[in-house]
């Protein structure tokens, strides 16, 4: 039997599993991370598989279409209507 987590915990995870995904851990996206990507159920481990098909996903499709990331080498994920996007350019920029 495991303790659930709590909300830390949880932001704590989405972090080590966005390790190796090229994208900048903002506010914005571990707060979506957290709350659509983790199970009381299923704990952690769900948010694997969510990082996987809704991060990564965008990602890899970034980088196969040749979209570089606009500033270093980050990309850099917005949220809109509860779905993530990546940014081509910069607000304010």
């Amino acid at each position: 039997i495991f303790n659930q987590l709590d909300k830390e915990q949880i932001a704590k995870v989405a972090k080590l599993e966005l390790i190796g995904v090229p994208v900048r851990k903002t506010k914005e996206l571990l707060n979506y991370i957290i709350e659509n990507g983790y199970s009381e159920e299923y704990g952690g481990r769900f948010m694997v598989k969510f990082i996987k098909n809704n991060i990564s996903i965008l990602v890899a499709n970034a980088v196969l279409e040749g979209i570089a990331p606009n500033k270093g080498n980050l990309y850099t994920c917005k949220i809109k209507d509860n779905e993530p996007y990546l940014v081509e350019r910069e607000e304010n920029a």
